[in-house]
């Protein structure tokens, strides 16, 4: 009785982890994650849509109304661009066709030919040719074309046979060389070339609009040949510049960034770089996905940093100027700016958010105070039942669950004791009982303890009798097996007595003995060769039975090599294709599985030598997990009824006229496979060769 109480009290008064948070902490908790879930939840709805839904969401309304804008934008100044660029390039065209540039084109590009002919060069050259009143009449219209349109930067006419200026809107131009220059080699290539150039030496962004000038007479052909070249240089401060940071939609961070083909700018950026310096047009690459896009000669939009790093919405463009001028096009705003309500509209969310948690939190904690006094009071009084005051009753107050969990808490406080009286009495007997058996118990164990020593002598007595044996029969094996090798050795002497007496026979008295004596002195002879041959199988496998095996890794195809090398030796006049798989390897002793390999390919050279393809492989598959190396011939085979007596010593499933041996092999065979823990078996058919499998 006193042991099972003390038991029962120390596993009740074991110390238990106080829960961490209280029931009102907890409701507190509850309630704030509620709140802060469910304004999460909204606005993240009211942002970016519910799901499975066609309601995007406020960010996704703004952000395709900011794309259109940049679309709009961007395809206005492409157009723009395209259509500035296209007029200017009408306007030469239309000057270079005109009537009064090709009349007084045709004199000035004459008088120059004239006066360059006659030796006059330098400044007299020039001081003739600007009295002349065809260059007069050129320089003037050019002029006032410069001044009517104010994108020019100058115009100049090029002689076409030297390249030399002849004409321009600066004097200080005259005399200047452009023969090597691209757009004027283009013009005086081809006569119906308008070209377009775009000039990028000396990091200066150049638009060269350049236009061939025919002459008013026509050739033995009947076609009017090139005489001069008009080349006008735009301007870009007054044609591309404006274009770029100016116009509806770029609000305060916009930008529209104009590059080349290879994603260098053409004009200056509106910001600068992010280590502060600001970037060479014709020099600076911008690695940004959008201007990378556009310049490779795509169109669309996206979301994406620029140049500084700062995420953008961007639309980008292609341009295609001329066949030789392709630029991106880059119009962009920052996305700070782009979603600026909605980054101030979070904000207000959060501030709003963080007095209504406020609130939230104080009225939790009222609700939880008054839902929580009840039950606390509840628990203070299981506290006091735990510890054995069985008296302790709970007021009844509060709402109606707490009310029916108190009544029930006093009932069951009342079963409980009367349940205890009852229960100290049952345990008190069965106290008694387990005394009892336990005294029984002590007994058996005893009795149990002395079989278990008499079982011990048993077995050690057991332990002497199997080491004896085990000894007697080591000393008998080898007894045995130095028997056998004594044997062996001993009938090599009569043997070789045998043999030389007949052999003495046969050389000193052939005269004097008859065929049929000859005939008998040979079969003596032979059947002592074939006694010698089996003796020394009988030697092999004894050894083979006596040697210890080393394990170590063996590369069986070198081996196998080896063997084919020795057989090919013996019987050179045979023509055997041997197929070896190349890194057979196995873990064995090398010397022992040299003489397997020996027997089983030199069994397969021996019942192939009727076949004109006689063929032998040696090989290795995968048979349930393990490797399995084999030795297949297309030789005479054997029918498998006798495979049973295929590895046994002195065995034979063929005449020995038809193949010598003798017939201890494969017994060899299967005692060194057995040391090594492994396996050997054959499948064959007779006449279709067969196969030897053996694993390790």
């Amino acid at each position: 009785m006193t042991t099972d109480r003390n038991n029962n009290q120390s596993a009740s008064n074991q110390p238990q982890r106080r829960p961490f948070f209280s029931l009102r902490h907890k409701m507190l908790v509850y309630f704030g994650l509620l709140f802060a879930v469910s304004l999460v939840v909204i606005e993240l709805v009211s942002l970016f849509g519910a799901p499975y839904t066609d309601y995007e969401g406020e960010f996704y309304y703004q952000q395709n109304g900011i794309f259109r804008s940049l679309n709009h934008v961007a395809d206005s100044k492409k157009k723009y661009l395209v259509s500035l660029i296209e007029e200017r390039r009408n306007n030469i065209m239309a000057l270079a066709k005109s009537g009064m540039l090709r009349d007084d084109g045709s004199k000035l590009h004459a008088l120059f030919g004239k006066f360059t002919a006659s030796g006059m060069q330098g400044g007299a050259l020039w001081s003739a040719i600007r009295k002349e009143k065809s260059f007069k009449m050129i320089v003037g219209h050019i002029k006032l074309l410069k001044r009517q349109y104010k994108m020019y930067e100058k115009i100049e006419i090029a002689d076409i046979a030297t390249g030399v200026v002849i004409a321009s809107t600066d004097d200080d131009d005259l005399g200047e060389n452009v023969f090597r220059k691209y757009a004027f080699m283009a013009s005086r290539e081809n006569r119906n070339l308008s070209k377009i150039s775009f000039d990028k030496t000396g990091n200066d962004f150049g638009l060269r609009l350049v236009e061939p000038v025919l002459d008013i007479k026509t050739d033995a052909s009947g076609e009017n040949q090139i005489i001069l070249v008009l080349i006008a240089h735009v301007d870009p401060s007054a044609v591309i510049y404006p274009l770029l940071h100016t116009g509806r939609g770029l609000n305060e961070t916009g930008e529209v960034v104009l590059v080349d083909s290879d994603a260098k700018i053409i004009a200056p950026l509106k910001y600068k770089l992010p280590n502060g310096l600001t970037a060479v047009p014709l020099e600076y690459q911008i690695k940004a996905k959008p201007a990378m896009m556009g310049a490779s000669g795509e169109e669309g939009i996206t979301v994406g940093d620029d140049y500084r790093g700062e995420p953008v919405l961007a639309a980008y463009r292609h341009i295609l100027i001329s066949p030789d001028i392709e630029w991106g096009m880059v119009v962009k705003i920052d996305k700070s700016e782009a979603f600026a309500p909605l980054y101030q509209r979070l904000e207000t969310v959060t501030y709003v958010g963080s007095i209504g948690l406020m609130v939230t939190l104080l009225l939790a904690w009222f609700l939880a105070y008054r839902m929580s006094t009840p039950l606390m009071a509840l628990s203070r009084a299981a506290g006091k039942v735990e510890r054995g005051e069985m008296i302790e009753r709970v007021e009844s107050t509060g709402s109606i669950e707490t009310y029916t969990l108190a009544s029930a808490f006093n009932s069951m406080t009342t079963k409980i004791h009367s349940r205890r009286v009852k229960l100290e009495d049952m345990v008190f007997k069965r106290t008694v009982e387990l005394q009892s058996a336990n005294a029984d118990l002590v007994g058996e164990i005893a009795e149990r303890k002395k079989a278990e020593e008499e079982l011990a002598k048993h077995r050690d007595h057991l332990e002497e009798l199997v080491q004896e044996r085990t000894n007697e029969l080591s000393s008998v094996n080898k007894e045995l097996e130095a028997f056998a090798y004594s044997v062996s050795h001993d009938l090599r002497a009569p043997l070789r007595g045998i043999d030389g007496f007949s052999k003495a026979l046969l050389e000193d008295y052939a005269d004097k003995v008859d065929d049929t004596g000859k005939d008998y002195l040979s079969r003596v002879s032979a059947a002592t060769l074939k006694m010698s041959q089996l003796i020394d199988d009988l030697l092999t496998l004894s050894r083979v039975t006596r040697s210890e095996v080393t394990a170590e890794p063996v590369d069986l195809s070198a081996l196998a090599h080896d063997v084919a090398d020795d057989l090919r030796k013996e019987q050179p006049e045979r023509m055997v294709k041997i197929s070896i798989e190349k890194d057979l390897v196995a873990q064995g002793d090398k010397r022992l599985l040299r003489v397997v390999l020996y027997n089983l390919m030199s069994n397969s050279w021996k019942f192939t030598w009727k076949r004109l393809d006689a063929s032998i492989e040696i090989g290795a598959a995968r048979r349930d997990g393990k490797i399995v190396y084999f030795v297949r011939d297309n030789g005479v085979g054997f029918d498998m009824k006798y495979v049973g007596k295929l590895f046994g010593a002195f065995q034979r499933l063929h005449t020995l006229s038809e193949f010598p041996g003798t017939g201890i092999g494969l017994a060899i065979v299967q005692r060194i496979i057995h040391r090594h823990g492994g396996r050997v078996w054959a499948e064959a058919e007779v006449d279709k060769g067969a196969v030897f499998y053996l694993t390790l």
